[in-house]
């Protein structure tokens, strides 16, 4: 019944309001049982019956002859009662002394004071004020509190609540929940709508189609607006990724293929007869099967990456160490290529990261300089600090990339065969997007820039970035090292 929005805020509204009347009334009697202005009023009274009694000096002196006849006059007179009180704290006289309902004594201490109040036999309030007389004595006029629960106050109550109050609670209750209602319609609406449009543009997505949503209505339903927006265009570029990379893979698939089914068929119908068109065609479908087991091979490892469940070794690497041991594996290559590999190796901390998986950068990294470097010239590899991260920096002088490909050199099968040395034969554009795979999830960086920025003829620099291991982690795993060793 209440699982819409606009039904819960109504629900809310008209409990607040009922909350808010049920406070009020039982404010207004607690007021009217406490009674202050009665209190007030009582004492108001106390005190002009005082001063009346004051104004006629012959009713006082009347006192001291006859104080018992005199004080029931006043009462019937004031409506209040009267006594008066020796200074020793004595009754000498009281207007309600024959109704047994005697004022508790006043001690001379409290006749001090010209008003208070007093406790008599029955622990019932009584308002007194008190007036000094000529032999010492004092004339005390006392009215019981209103406020005292008796049956006569609480009808009272009873028809003042029903008379007075109630009727206006009704009237401003009703009021309040019409406000309620209208409040609550503007207000659901003012937070549904751009929920339901968020919803409707969810479900626009799930079937495929994309859309903005406008940025308006309260702050958290802009920032889930907002939130919903980037969620939109990721999912956006992701199946677009996703559909350019079945795409590129069915393309790069089918060079093969084709090659291979076409070199199979020559054999199988004897076109290619002699023993050397044989052994051309085995050696292409060799080739190209090779060819498609590492493409195979380097999708499974890009898949694994994306996806963040490639294994992935934490221990402290020796960057020097590691690309002296690179440049000597590829030290074969580069002097088959007549290209000087040259290391520039400066002591930097140590990385916590995948030995293997670095390695696997670099010699990606080394490899290409190598291929697209003319003979007679050189591969530098540097290394040196920058802040908290290590730098190694892969340089080559080849053509260089041109400035439009710089952004896409990292896509995947994306390969700059136009302007670089070496075609088609070196590869299917999945080592660079590895490498940066790897890199990132070392914390790191790969970027690549060329020499110059006016002249793309005098190679590029691929530069690496790595965190440097906080001294504690380094010392850890030497400590877990010798451990394990003992």
């Amino acid at each position: 019944m209440f699982s819409s929005l606009r039904s819960r805020l109504l629900l809310t509204y008209i409990i607040i309001i009922a909350v808010v009347i049920l406070v009020v009334t039982i404010g207004i009697i607690l007021y009217l049982i406490t009674n202050p202005l009665a209190d007030r009023q009582t004492r108001a009274n106390l005190e002009r019956a005082a001063e009346q009694l004051s104004a006629h000096p012959e009713r006082l002196a009347a006192l001291l002859e006859q104080p018992q006849v005199v004080v029931e006059q006043m009462e019937a007179y004031t409506n209040m009662r009267s006594l008066v009180i020796s200074d020793t704290g004595q009754t000498m006289a009281d207007s309600q002394e024959s109704r047994s309902a005697t004022l508790s004594r006043l001690n001379p201490r409290v006749l001090r004071f010209s008003r208070g109040v007093s406790r008599d036999a029955d622990n019932r309030l009584w308002f007194y004020t008190s007036r000094r007389l000529s032999d010492g004595s004092s004339l005390v006029l006392a009215a019981p509190r209103q406020g005292s629960l008796n049956l006569v106050l609480v009808n009272r109550l009873q028809g003042i609540f029903r008379d007075d109050i109630l009727p206006p609670l009704i009237r401003a209750g009703f009021l309040a929940m019409l406000l309620a209602l209208v409040l609550a319609f503007g207000m659901s609406n003012w937070i549904s709508t751009p929920l339901r449009r968020i919803a409707a543009a969810s479900r626009q997505v799930a079937e495929g189609r994309y859309s903005h949503l406008s940025i308006d209505g309260p702050k958290e339903v802009k920032e889930l607006s907002q939130a919903f927006n980037e969620m939109s265009a990721n999912v956006r570029a992701s199946q677009q990724s996703q559909r350019d990379f079945v795409l590129q893979v069915s393309h790069e698939l089918k060079t093969p293929l084709t090659s291979i089914q076409g070199f199979a068929q020559a054999i199988l119908d004897g076109t290619a007869s002699t023993s050397l068109e044989l052994q051309q065609a085995a050696g292409v479908i060799s080739d190209e099967a090779g060819r498609m087991h590492r493409m195979v091979l380097e999708l499974l490892d890009l898949a694994r990456l994306d996806s963040g469940i490639a294994t992935m070794e934490r221990a402290p690497v020796d960057i020097c160490v590691l690309l002296r041991t690179v440049g000597e594996k590829l030290a074969p290559q580069a002097g088959e290529a007549h290209i000087d590999l040259q290391l520039d190796l400066h002591t930097v901390p140590p990385i916590l990261g995948d030995a293997d998986r670095l390695a696997q950068v670099f010699t990606n990294l080394l490899d290409n300089a190598i291929k697209f470097t003319p003979g007679g010239e050189s591969v530098y590899v540097r290394t040196g600090m920058d802040s908290h991260f290590v730098e190694i920096a892969v340089q080559d002088h080849g053509p260089g990339i041109p400035q439009e490909d710089l952004e896409r050199i990292f896509d995947r099968f994306y390969q700059s065969d136009k302007s670089r040395r070496g075609g088609s034969g070196h590869g299917v554009g999945l080592g660079l997007p590895i490498a940066r795979e790897i890199v990132n999830s070392h914390g790191g960086s790969l970027t690549v820039k060329n020499h110059s920025l006016d002249t793309i003829s005098s190679g590029c620099t691929f530069l690496v970035r790595l965190p440097i291991a906080p001294p504690g982690d380094i010392s850890g795993y030497q400590k877990s090292s010798v451990n394990n060793a003992g």
